[in-house]
């Protein structure tokens, strides 16, 4: 599918450029609120710079997006198959009242000052508007959404304890090491975690907005979906559009996740880098989606927890589950009021 096909097509029905547009905007959040949290722990430890953590973690998102086709599609393909979309005015109102859930609850949560999961806010509004629109739960594939379960006991649970083990690790590795040295060591691993989070990210969270895409083209009738089929210039498209939103909302994202829960030490910063980045590539594999707000959040904890626990704001890391719990009912039902006003006209 050439991109001059896929303009062609969207000429074909002004509604259709409103949802592409609508499907920018949802990217751009994405990387506004989103995105940051992978160098927070760089900029939490003060590792790096806010403006230089910037510019690595947008280069690096980036790189990460145009690079998913080396790792694979599979979660774009289970966000694509959650929900059947006809190919109709129907299924068109549907995914309009999806992405304008995911906008207005992003901004929600943006007032609120609290870091949006973007899988959990496009989940739940595919969920809201099929809902509305379909026959009830008939139109959702419980297969695909075993795979979102999955993926929250991944970011949560497998997250937490993975992180305890690899700063343990850490710790007896280094006990004996003149801390100098070790502060030198940890300074520079942090950075190159950070990059390299913000990779993972890029491979992680790009599918689900390529899922977007293709839900789009086959609102079209143009083609069937079929995994590894996408073209380089939707790659590219979302590497921008996430690259810009990370530019703009770094600072005030990164203070919430990396700041407010937990006082890093380097080696905690790069042990919860490495427990992120080894969960979000597990659920790639395997093509789950998983929050990499909510992962980057729950590594933090668990290793802050091994200290003391103390060292961490447990009422601040209360507020912020609440929150991603809240998500799927709220952004859910944004949808659903939405589809079911779309319906009427």
């Amino acid at each position: 599918m050439s991109f001059l096909d896929f303009f062609n097509g969207l000429m074909q029905n002004p509604i259709l450029i409103l949802a592409l547009g609508l499907i920018l905007v949802t990217i751009a959040m994405n990387g506004i609120m989103d995105a940051p949290n992978s160098i927070a722990t760089c900029v939490a430890t003060r590792t790096l710079y806010v403006d230089y953590a910037l510019i690595m973690s947008t280069v690096c998102n980036f790189l990460g997006v145009l690079a998913i086709n080396l790792i694979n599609t599979k979660v774009s393909f289970t966000i694509f198959n959650l929900v059947e979309f006809t190919p109709n005015n129907d299924g068109i109102k549907m995914f309009l009242a999806t992405l304008l859930g995911i906008i207005i609850w992003g901004m929600i949560t943006w007032k609120m000052n609290i870091p949006m999961s973007s899988s959990h806010s496009l989940i739940a509004g595919l969920l809201g508007a099929s809902i509305a629109t379909n026959k009830g739960f008939n139109a959702i594939n419980f297969k695909s959404f075993s795979m979102v379960l999955i993926g929250i006991v991944i970011s949560i649970l497998f997250t937490f304890f993975i992180a305890k083990i690899i700063v343990k690790i850490i710790i007896n590795i280094f006990k004996n090491k003149d801390r100098r040295d070790s502060r030198r060591f940890f300074d520079i691993s942090q950075i190159v975690s950070g990059g390299l989070m913000s990779f993972v990210h890029g491979i992680h969270d790009g599918q689900k907005f390529i899922a977007l895409i293709a839900i789009l083209v086959s609102l079209m009738k143009f083609e069937t979906i079929e995994e590894g089929m996408f073209s380089i210039w939707i790659f590219l498209i979302c590497a921008i559009i996430m690259g810009i939103g990370t530019s703009i909302g770094i600072k005030r994202v990164v203070k919430s996740v990396g700041m407010n829960v937990v006082n890093l030490e380097t080696y905690e910063g790069l042990s919860a880098d490495l427990t992120s980045i080894i969960s979000i590539l597990v659920a790639t594999f395997f093509g789950i989606p998983i929050s990499t707000t909510q992962t980057s959040s729950i590594a933090i904890i668990g290793v802050g927890s091994v200290k003391s626990k103390n060292n961490v704001n447990w009422s601040y890391a209360k507020y912020l589950t609440t929150t991603w719990f809240l998500t799927y009912p709220a952004c859910g039902l944004i949808a659903f009021i939405i589809a079911k006003i779309f319906m009427i006209f």
